[in-house]
């Protein structure tokens, strides 16, 4: 009886230890980040936009609350004219970046542009404190920035 008892245990065990070993290893889950420089592709500045924005509209929704001005701006065709307050690089791939000065100081968040690679080399004209009117694409909320992504200069 015991023998029997402990063939039983040996073959669950075993049974079980074949099954673990026949399983493959479950790929993790991907994280993913929010790119520091979103794409590259240009929006068509001839196009109708969706809405005409001052950089203070911008900055005072997604100050207050930035998952309704995601719904209202994030993928439209916006036209924006503004104050440049900082021009940087985005830190990995070096592609440039502006920061928009809001016109009431703490009003709101300052809303960050990301350009097409076709606009580099206008960017790399700019000057703080240049007015400058944008075509972009609305973003999210990221860093504390509202994102403006794969803006064109306006001439």
């Amino acid at each position: 009886m015991k023998s029997i008892f402990t063939l039983s245990v040996l073959s669950i065990v075993t049974a079980l230890s074949l099954s673990a070993c026949g399983k493959k290893d479950q790929p993790e889950t991907p994280t993913t980040a929010l790119p520091l420089a979103t794409e590259s592709t240009p929006i068509d500045p001839a196009a109708p936009v969706d809405a005409k924005v001052s950089t203070q509209d911008i900055g005072a929704a997604y100050g207050s609350n930035a998952k309704e001005a995601e719904k209202k701006f994030k993928g439209k065709k916006l036209e924006i004219v503004g104050t440049i307050a900082d021009i940087r690089t985005d830190g990995i791939s070096d592609l440039p970046e502006v920061i928009l000065k809001l016109e009431q100081a703490n009003k709101g968040v300052q809303p960050r542009v990301t350009f097409a690679d076709s606009e580099a080399s206008k960017v790399s004209k700019l000057k703080k404190g240049q007015n400058i009117t944008i075509i972009c694409k609305g973003g999210e909320q990221f860093s504390g920035m509202a994102v403006l992504e794969n803006c064109v200069l306006v001439p």
